[in-house]
């Protein structure tokens, strides 16, 4: 619970700023949790170097890289 509370605020700082934007109309938040069932790229077969990249109209975000697994977990948030 204080997790989803933790992430709800960075949000709502991320995108719901008082700060005037006259050339963009919208903000979209994208929160990425984590991937599964990822395939293992390394040499033995077991492991990966998974990264996940957001892409909305001309902008993108991308997470950091979490070494060695094939079951990342990011809760990274964007504001794109």
């Amino acid at each position: 619970m204080l997790q989803e509370q933790r992430r709800s605020a960075r949000l709502r700082q991320l995108c719901f700023q008082q700060t005037p934007r006259p050339y963009k109309s919208y903000d979209l938040g994208v929160t990425v949790v984590e991937a599964r069932g990822l395939p293992g790229l390394k040499a033995n077969g077991l492991k990966s170097d998974p990264y996940c990249t957001v892409n909305f109209e001309r902008h993108a975000e991308k997470t950091d890289v979490v070494e060695d697994t094939v079951k990342p977990v990011w809760n990274q948030t964007f504001c794109l």
